[in-house]
Order: C-alpha cells, then sequence, then structure tokens
C-alpha cells in the first residue's frame, strides 16, 4: 500500500518541460530587464545631452546679452565724449569772440 506511485513515462518528462520553460521565461525576462536598463541609459544620456545643450545656450545668450550691454555703453562714451569735445570747442569759440570783443573795445578806446 505504501509503494511510490510511478508516473507513467510521459508524466516524468513534464517536470524537466516545466524547468526548460521557467528557464527561458528567466532568460526572457533578464533580457527585459537588460533591455529596459540599456533604455532608461539611453534616456538619460540625451536628457544630460540635452540639459547641456540648454546650459550652452543660454550660456550664448548671457554672451550675446553681455556683448550687446558693451556695446551700448561704448556707444554711450563716445556720444558723452562727442558732446563733451563740442562743449569744448563752444566755449573756446566764445573766448575767442570775447578776447576780439574785448580787443576792439580796447582799441576803439584808445583811438577814441
Amino acid at each position: 500500500a505504501d509503494k511510490p506511485v510511478r508516473l507513467p513515462p510521459a508524466q516524468e518528462k513534464e517536470p524537466k518541460k516545466i524547468q526548460i520553460k521557467l528557464q527561458v521565461g528567466t532568460a526572457q525576462a533578464a533580457q527585459a530587464r537588460q533591455a529596459a536598463q540599456a533604455a532608461q541609459e539611453r534616456q538619460a544620456e540625451q536628457e544630460r545631452l540635452a540639459a547641456e545643450q540648454r546650459k550652452a545656450e543660454q550660456e550664448r545668450l548671457a554672451a550675446k546679452q553681455r556683448q550687446a550691454e558693451q556695446e551700448r555703453l561704448a556707444a554711450e562714451q563716445r556720444k558723452a565724449e562727442e558732446e563733451r569735445l563740442a562743449a569744448l570747442r563752444q566755449a573756446e569759440e566764445l573766448a575767442a569772440q570775447q578776447r576780439k570783443a574785448e580787443e576792439e573795445r580796447l582799441a576803439e578806446q584808445k583811438a577814441g
């Protein structure tokens, strides 16, 4: 009554099939995990590159803005220098006119 039950030959091979299926399933799952990890790494690399590009673009725009500001300041300095020189010429002309008028007045006094 306590004899071990012997399965028919077809059923004895069944556990091996299940084990092979499990191994194949495990291998496929490992491949899927590797593929998912590779995809995540590619995405992370793409995001890193995109961040670098955004940073480079921001730096380029900042440099462009600094250059525009420097050019604006240089233009303001040139304009201020031109105005200063024009005022200096005007003052020199006025001084020359005043000297001439004073010389004419003195000449008239001597003559008169």
